[in-house]
């Protein structure tokens, strides 16, 4: 019989949440993690003293707490060893996953517009075809005292199989918050493009290389010989890192890896990808054949200003975007972009946590991306 290893597990003494919760907390996590065969009891209380400097009435209390929740089952020998099913038992019979919203629900929409859809039409979707509920979870306010974010924990995070973020806080108190929840190991959680610095939570995000790679032979097709970028000037987090941070250094790296030069005054910033400001713009004096925006409402905005400017595009210039949602019925101009597969994402995120759920973190699934692809739209010019 296994013993489930603590070794990499410290407590942290400064924290205001009790010690014997911790404790607890990371119990919860390791049953959560084990493999779904086999046969595992606990360490010793006396192990776990020496191992984490803690008084032992600590350990017991939390020891004490999971027999009661019958996770685990008190041996002829005293020591505790796991119950076969405590996993499914954490999970129960109806196995639920919380998509945590930055914000209001309304105002993310109004936000990041109807691309939002996706990522949780995404999420619903495959979660159907698992047997698994979508909670969608509404955080206490920013200012919650320690005591409100464990009740909120306790009392909603506990009794989920699995968390997919969507975004950060939307103020320093909402991140301060966010941090509290991503400190939470309890379940396995997951960011929708975006990354959290902890080896406990993963990601799913798409890979702007494949993307980049099929631009990058389409335009040396063409003859294309120099390209500009015009990018959001920053994506500020304290706690996650936006994977779109690294879409603008992969792309210059493959254009300039096939042979294109960059235009270093046509590498322009604009304060938001939601926003175009010409105001931004440099002159518009030797444009490059190729300029590529971190969004598609970017490349709209220059397609617009550079047409009202008189340049033409695609005659003239090539303007290309990012993300690549476009409405059905939308009479709106199809930009062409590198593709974001904006439903396949949230699709995954569920897929990951049931995964992570069952088998855990490893090298092979905590960190996944998934292909763009370059949609030739109207704004990028057509081989003779």
């Amino acid at each position: 019989m296994k013993i489930v290893n603590f070794s990499h597990y410290s407590p942290d003494h400064d924290s205001d949440k009790p010690l014997h919760l911790q404790l607890k907390e990371e119990l919860l996590r390791q049953l959560r993690a084990l493999p779904a065969n086999g046969e595992y009891r606990l360490p010793s209380e006396r192990s776990l003293v020496e191992l984490f400097q803690i008084n032992r009435s600590t350990v017991h209390r939390a020891y004490v707490d999971l027999l009661n929740s019958r996770l685990v089952r008190r041996n002829p020998d005293k020591s505790l060893s796991v119950v076969p099913g405590a996993r499914k038992q954490l999970q129960g019979a109806f196995p639920m996953i919380g998509v945590l919203v930055p914000c209001r629900f309304s105002d993310y929409v109004e936000m990041r517009g109807q691309r939002s859809f996706q990522y949780i039409k995404g999420i619903i979707d495959r979660a159907a075809e698992r047997g698994v509920s979508i909670l969608t979870l509404q955080l206490p306010p920013a200012d919650s005292s320690p005591e409100t974010i464990q009740q909120f924990l306790d009392e909603r995070c506990a009794m989920l199989t699995g968390l997919i973020h969507l975004g950060g806080g939307s103020s320093k108190a909402g991140e301060e918050l966010l941090n509290s929840i991503l400190n939470y190991q309890a379940i396995p959680q997951i960011f929708i493009s975006g990354f959290a610095d902890r080896a406990y939570i993963g990601s799913v995000s798409s890979d702007p290389e494949t993307g980049a790679r099929e631009l990058a032979k389409y335009a040396c097709e063409l003859g294309m010989k120099r390209f500009g970028m015009i990018c959001r000037e920053s994506y500020h987090s304290n706690y996650f890192k936006y994977s779109a941070e690294l879409r603008a250094p992969v792309i210059r790296k493959v254009l300039l890896e096939a042979g294109l030069e960059a235009v270093d005054k046509w590498c322009a910033v604009q304060l938001s990808d939601d926003v175009f400001d010409p105001a931004m713009l440099p002159e518009l004096k030797d444009i490059p054949e190729l300029v590529w925006c971190s969004s598609d409402t970017l490349a709209a905005g220059l397609t617009n200003h550079l047409r009202s400017c008189g340049i033409r595009v695609p005659q003239d210039v090539s303007v290309v975007g990012f993300n690549g949602f476009f409405s059905e019925n939308s009479a709106e101009e199809r930009i062409a972009t590198i593709t974001h597969p904006f439903y396949q994402l949230g699709e995954k995120a569920v897929d990951l946590l049931l995964e992570y759920f069952e088998h855990g973190l490893n090298e092979n699934n905590s960190h996944v991306l998934l292909d763009t692809g370059l949609f030739k739209g109207t704004t990028l010019r057509k081989k003779p």
